[in-house]
């Protein structure tokens, strides 16, 4: 079974398209010393000029029974998935280095807490340089 579909519509978080492949395509492009998920930015600009800044990282990942269960024929595959985000500050290096890291404890080495945990804990973060102390002498 060598398929490829490939979806190549209007995607924000996809701009490379979606992709349907084998097991054993995939399985030999995740064994493959170098592969890389993909990352990438976009501005995105309201009719106020109000910008958000998003960074996207998208990989390979089996899909999901939800899916299979309708297409038995799709069972073994995997798609193209993405973690994206969002924030009204531009630190795409920092958004890059949080996905990249995200997706290295989920992903490859297995979470060592839920996947809701560790998004939370990236929510609660302050923004650098904004962080504002008071102490009372009093």
């Amino acid at each position: 079974m060598a398929f490829m579909y490939r979806f190549q519509g209007k995607l924000c978080c996809m701009p490379d398209g979606v992709e349907i492949v084998s097991a054993e395509r995939a399985e030999f492009r995740l064994r493959s010393s170098d592969y890389s998920p993909v990352v990438y930015s976009l501005v995105l600009t309201d009719e106020g000029g109000r910008r958000l800044y998003g960074t996207c990282l998208t990989y390979l990942e089996p899909l999901p029974p939800i899916i299979t269960c309708r297409h038995e024929h799709l069972i073994g595959a995997y798609g193209t998935r993405a973690l994206c985000l969002v924030s009204k500050l531009p630190y795409l290096t920092t958004a890059e280095q949080v996905l990249r890291g995200l997706f290295s404890t989920v992903f490859l080495r297995g979470p060592s807490a839920p996947v809701a945990d560790l998004l939370g804990a990236l929510l609660r973060l302050p923004c650098p340089g904004e962080t504002r102390r008071e102490v009372d002498a009093g």
